[in-house]
């Protein structure tokens, strides 16, 4: 924990080093890290004309129009996520139309999959950050959003997040950022998504249509909202 606050310490002293030393944003990887396409999935981004992203869009004016405007936003399903990674990552291809820059974080270390859906590296990344390193976020393959990945798991994703290492992660990622998009672990396997969604705007719930049942989310809500939560909303999905 100490370490990992020293880390995020020393990140705003490194911000005008690295944009110095390499003529631009903080922690970019070069263009070359990048090696792979953005996933067909990511409609927002591959297809923005397909009548199917105007719910990514209905779903960010949604976000955009509550007062105060959310910076920093967890999205957490039950099970495999309920598509929580995907909806981010086409919600981050929507916010980009929309002007904005960017951030998803990967915050699920015991099954990243978010960057192999913008065409990311998968590391290093949050689970680097817990263990003392300074944020390295890269671009992704969706211009104007940058990724932060969960990086190497093992150890790191058997040892809780913690609300308040979050938020100094939230306060050193939004100096260079318009919106965080953090893709969060199931609800009913770890409770991180409650350490990332304490000092966050808000926490949006995925369900997955179908299989998602009410008392089960009635009760994740009720939780959340024990523990400080605002949530802000839900979202029912058909994909992960």
């Amino acid at each position: 924990m100490g370490r990992m606050h020293d880390a995020l310490n020393k990140a705003e002293a490194q911000r005008t080093e690295l944009r110095s030393a390499a003529g631009g944003s903080e922690g970019a990887a070069p263009a070359h890290a990048v090696n792979y396409r953005v996933d067909a999935r990511v409609i927002a981004y591959t297809a923005p004309a397909d009548p199917r992203c105007e719910e990514f869009r209905r779903v960010r004016t949604a976000l955009q129009r509550m007062n105060p405007s959310p910076r920093v936003l967890v999205f957490a399903g039950f099970g495999d996520g309920g598509g929580s990674g995907l909806l981010v990552a086409n919600l981050a291809a929507t916010y980009v139309e929309s002007g904005a820059r960017v951030t998803v974080v990967d915050a699920d270390l015991r099954a990243p999959r978010l960057h192999t859906l913008v065409a990311g590296k998968a590391g290093p990344g949050l689970a680097e950050v817990m263990h003392g390193a300074a944020p390295l976020v890269q671009e992704s393959g969706i211009g104007g959003t940058k990724l932060l990945a969960a990086g190497g798991t093992g150890d790191a994703a058997a040892n809780p997040l913690r609300a308040a290492a979050c938020k100094s992660l939230w306060s050193v990622l939004g100096s260079d950022t318009d919106i965080i998009l953090v893709n969060a672990p199931s609800l009913d396997v770890s409770a991180d998504a409650e350490a990332l969604a304490a000092d966050a705007d808000g926490l949006v719930l995925v369900l997955r249509v179908g299989r998602d049942q009410r008392t089960r989310t009635d009760e994740a809500i009720a939780r959340l909202q024990r523990s400080g939560v605002r949530v802000v909303g839900a979202v029912a999905t058909s994909a992960g």
